[in-house]
């Protein structure tokens, strides 16, 4: 069954993809830079290829929740 999903899912995100022309961005090494720099550069790479409803629900653009033992904290960054 995940397997269906993810494949439907897929689908549907490349065929709501706004970027049509994806460019080649090479993965760099951190080189003692921060993990929040490293992070920032992976995610522009990623949203270079990859903009559609599908990836803005499913990876994070909206507020991220996460649960703690007693009740639902936002990680979202301000």
């Amino acid at each position: 069954m995940k397997e269906l999903l993810a494949f439907l899912l897929d689908g549907l995100h490349e065929g709501l993809n706004c970027v049509k022309c994806k460019p080649y961005s090479e993965a760099k090494d951190s080189d003692d830079r921060s993990d929040e720099q490293v992070v920032d550069e992976y995610w522009g790479n990623h949203l270079a290829r990859n903009d559609s409803i599908i990836v803005d629900m499913s990876t994070g653009t909206f507020p991220r929740y996460m649960m703690s033992s007693l009740s639902w904290v936002s990680t979202s960054r301000h």
